[in-house]
């Protein structure tokens, strides 16, 4: 009805968003990894090295299906600080632990965090909140 086929992107490379941020990035820089193009764009209005993958939060795979985290995303994140940033709620924690699965062996630290004020990076930053202001998980 729109006039956009969804199907025809079936065999186009997904990359991670703002790749080329990332690949230009040095090597010190800590990436920030949400769960969307939002939450990129309101930790780049504050400094920051932000990604998401295509198309969202992705849950953790059941048996028989393969992940929506492709290899390619955790090779950009290959010897990278990455921070993820979980939504507050519990698609978004699933997703930022399978998510800090699959950059295992890849990164080279991996940490998550989760908003404290509203639900997601940009709810939190909106609030007036910082960087350091993330609730740290264990």
């Amino acid at each position: 009805r729109s006039g956009w086929r969804w199907s025809g992107i079936r065999d186009v490379r997904h990359v991670l968003y703002r790749l080329p941020r990332i690949l230009a990035a040095p090597p010190s820089a800590c990436i920030l990894l949400v769960e969307g193009e939002k939450d990129v764009h309101a930790l780049e209005a504050v400094g920051e090295i932000a990604t998401c993958k295509s198309g969202g939060a992705c849950k953790p795979p059941q048996p028989g299906e393969s992940s929506t985290w492709l290899p390619n995303y955790s090779e950009a994140l290959a010897g990278r600080d990455v921070l993820i940033v979980a939504d507050r709620d519990a698609p978004g924690r699933a997703h930022a632990l399978h998510i800090a699965s699959q950059l295992d062996g890849h990164a080279r630290f991996c940490w998550i965090v989760e908003a404290t004020a509203g639900k997601d990076a940009a709810d939190h930053l909106g609030a007036g909140l910082g960087i350091a202001d993330f609730a740290w998980w264990a």
